[in-house]
């Protein structure tokens, strides 16, 4: 018995199974000889509930469920009409669910070396203080990057990036003002804030000179040339539809935001 539920799984694999069963239970009639044996109706139940397992993978209709669901407890408590055409109807009205299933769904293959960023944890490592939304956003980038959707990666690269330069601003006190009153860092963009941390970096290289000192503006400037690099290169390139980047130069935004982030994560 145990043998041949084996067997009924492993034809389940190759997705011959039911139709192999259905073929033989509506051919009974022909061949004269009882097909819906107690062995066979239990192997059936199993192959029933294997597919029902892959159904849900690709998230099967409800409906198709409940049929394959009710087969299969009919199957297992041995209440069902074995009667071989009310059997191969339900099998048969089962397979064209699942191939109706399938022909209204697109899946998609991810080759081996992108497949790592897609929803990959250690993408986020850098960005984990900054909050939920920068968690999210870094998420996007690793996933249009495992989608090969170059220029959707880079938008949401800069949108990580907006963090850490924002976060920057705060932590050197720079300020910015719109039309002379000041206003949040926040609604700066790119250029006025990052012009507020260079302020701010050259005001404090007119500081006394020390180890803390030198460690500090090393660090913040550093951070700022992250920040002048990614609004020249890509920033202001992403903000117009004149320029679409390929898997190389994808990859390279990629790893400097994930560079700065960890940067100013330290």
């Amino acid at each position: 018995m145990l043998s041949g539920a084996l067997n009924a799984l492993q034809e389940l694999r190759t997705g011959d199974s039911l139709r192999r069963s259905a073929g033989v239970i509506g051919r009974a009639d022909i061949t004269i000889r009882e097909v819906c044996t107690a062995e066979f109706l239990v192997n059936l139940a199993l192959v029933v509930d294997g597919l029902m397992i892959m159904s849900r993978n690709f998230d099967s209709d409800p409906s198709l469920e409940d049929q394959m669901q009710k087969l299969k407890s009919d199957l297992e408590s041995k209440s069902c009409d074995k009667r071989e055409a009310v059997i191969a109807a339900r099998l048969a009205a089962i397979l064209d669910g699942v191939q109706n299933n399938l022909n209204s769904r697109k899946f998609m293959f991810i080759p081996e070396d992108q497949a790592k960023y897609y929803d990959n944890p250690d993408l986020m490592a850098g960005v984990l203080r900054f909050g939920e939304t920068a968690i999210l956003e870094m998420r996007e980038a690793g996933n249009c990057f495992a989608l090969s959707r170059g220029t959707a990666c880079v938008f949401h690269c800069m949108r990580v990036a907006e963090y850490g330069l924002r976060h920057l601003a705060r932590r050197v006190g720079a300020k910015i003002s719109s039309r002379g009153k000041r206003c949040p860092i926040e609604f700066g963009d790119w250029g006025t804030v990052i012009t507020a941390i260079n302020n701010k970096i050259s005001k404090a290289r007119q500081r006394p000179a020390g180890p803390r000192r030198d460690e500090l503006l090393r660090f913040y400037s550093d951070a700022a040339d992250h920040c002048s690099y990614m609004k020249d290169i890509w920033r202001n390139d992403i903000s117009h539809a004149q320029r679409r980047y390929n898997k190389p130069e994808t990859l390279g935004v990629l790893n400097r935001v994930q560079e700065f982030m960890k940067l100013l994560a330290t």
